[in-house]
């Protein structure tokens, strides 16, 4: 509720335009170096949000907890934390890596912040990570290579 409380709907909004709505105030939060979060706990995706919110940044943990507890208040029924590895474009080694997919679809808040960072304040928003297949995704330049492999995966209820 604090992430949504800190975003503006407009009268009419679709649950998808909503939960973008929330997906933009996340990826503009800062990018934190912190210890990741005990996976192997029931329930860590909530504290993860919990802490991205009220610290107003985070790691992939955080980016992808709160993106996936606001998709599922906006009523996704489908909404997943992913936990697992993406491969560096750079040198080609799996990095440890967090992410959400809702209905089958990719929400990478930590990836289009750091693209933010990377390349300076966008005059608008592409959200490059956002509700893309895996294969749209894999068209897009950066830092980082696109290869998702899964790891562990959470559904939230």
């Amino acid at each position: 509720s604090k992430v949504i409380d800190g975003v503006r709907f407009k009268t009419g909004y679709t649950k998808k335009q909503k939960t973008r709505a929330c997906y933009r105030y996340i990826v503009k939060m800062s990018y934190l170096v912190e210890p990741a979060p005990d996976t192997s706990v029931n329930g860590w995706v909530y504290g993860a949000a919990k802490r991205m919110a009220y610290n107003k940044g985070g790691k992939c943990y955080g980016f992808a907890s709160l993106s996936a507890v606001a998709a599922r208040a906006m009523g996704f029924d489908n909404v997943k934390v992913h936990h697992g590895k993406v491969k560096s474009k750079k040198d080609k080694s799996w990095l440890e890596h967090c992410w959400v997919t809702v209905n089958d679809k990719v929400i990478d808040g930590s990836y289009d912040n750091s693209y933010w960072f990377r390349n300076g304040k966008p005059s608008s928003w592409t959200l490059k990570y956002f509700l893309r297949t895996y294969d749209d995704i894999k068209k897009y330049d950066g830092r980082w290579g696109v290869s998702y492999k899964d790891g562990d995966t959470y559904k939230l209820k």
